[in-house]
């Protein structure tokens, strides 16, 4: 058997996620007692070929971070932006019609209180 199960580990089982209090090898599998969060503390067998199916991978603090940030704000950017109608305004520059140009520069800015 090459992947072994372990207490603490989380493991699907019937579509729940469920932690593992205790575990036992034997030469066909694992006979596990799980932790589900529905239905308490019940008993489980994992056979040998099933473990890489059941098992759920765990975080090892060593992935790039920076790189799981920006592929998260690229799909959340791919699904936000043809929902806002104001984005077709952000990907054009806009051109100030001249008299905005001569409020804000002419009458706003020499006020103390507009700066």
């Amino acid at each position: 058997m090459s992947v072994d199960i372990a207490k603490d580990d989380r493991i699907l089982i019937d579509g729940e996620l469920v932690t593992v209090v205790a575990a036992t090898s034997t030469p066909a599998g694992f006979e596990c007692i799980v932790k589900s969060p529905t239905r308490g503390l019940f008993e489980v067998f994992i056979r040998a070929n099933d473990v890489d199916s059941c098992k759920v991978p765990t975080s090892d603090g060593s992935g790039d971070s920076g790189r799981a940030i920006a592929a998260v704000w690229t799909e959340w950017m791919r699904w936000a932006i043809p929902r806002i109608r104001s984005a077709v305004l952000a990907t054009r520059p806009l051109r100030p019609f001249a008299h905005q140009d001569d409020a804000v520069f002419g009458a706003m800015l020499s006020q103390p209180r507009l700066r």
